[in-house]
């Protein structure tokens, strides 16, 4: 059985599914044995380029950005995440778990008037620039979403790991 919490203003969903699916000679495996790579990551970003870093374009602002290889934060460090419109778009809202919220808060003390690169299953989403230290377990996803993908993509980060 999986369970799926979708936060939605102020309603919370919970789906449980409890179909297993099977197909003749096909093999399945166990999500405790899949490897796959984290579908959001939060990444230090520079504005120069320095040996080491990955070179990525900000479709948004044009610039390009050079980011760390060093995992900030990754889906394991969410507990749940909600939408909301932001204007023409949409947002996803995520509350870290305290492991999650102690990484950021660190991460952005360290960081400071430097952008902060968020991506989402290998793309950037969003590069705020941090100007101050983040605390309080919250972080908002912005980006050029539609209301499905955002809700697409709070729904994937909400599911239980």
């Amino acid at each position: 059985m999986q369970k799926i919490f979708i936060n939605a203003g102020k309603c919370r969903l919970l789906l449980f599914f409890l179909f297993p699916v099977f197909f003749s000679g096909c093999s399945t495996v166990s999500d405790e044995n899949a490897v796959s790579s984290p579908r959001l990551e939060f990444r230090y970003g520079y504005s120069e380029a320095v040996d080491g870093l990955e070179a990525v374009s900000d479709t948004q602002t044009g610039r390009t950005l050079y980011l760390s290889r060093e995992l900030i934060l990754n889906d394991s460090d969410v507990r749940s995440a909600s939408v909301r419109p932001a204007g023409d778009t949409w947002q996803v809202e995520l509350t870290l778990t305290p492991d999650g919220a102690a990484k950021l808060a660190d991460a952005t003390s360290v960081h400071l008037n430097q952008p902060l690169a968020i991506l989402v299953d290998g793309e950037l989403v969003s590069a705020p620039i941090v100007r101050s230290r983040i605390s309080g377990g919250m972080a908002v996803i912005t980006g050029r979403f539609t209301e499905p993908e955002a809700m697409a993509l709070a729904a994937d980060l909400s599911r239980p790991r």
